[in-house]
């Protein structure tokens, strides 16, 4: 999961900004499959701020719990 993982840190950091990615990066190492990961695809292009992809990405990794 890993490669997967920081290509998504890559295209958030392009798309919200470099805090964005780093606050997302242990949220991320809670996730352990990849369907979970995939999810994560649609709020990335949907989220209008680094703000709302958090609280999608917070959202997303406490479900797979």
């Amino acid at each position: 999961l890993q490669p997967t993982c920081n290509m998504l840190l890559r295209q958030v950091g392009k798309r919200f900004g470099a805090e964005a990615a780093e606050q997302s990066r242990p949220l991320f190492a809670q996730i352990d499959d990849v369907e979970t990961m995939l999810e994560l695809c649609d709020p990335l292009l949907d989220c209008a701020n680094g703000e709302a992809w958090l609280r999608a990405v917070q959202a997303i990794c406490g479900k797979s719990k």
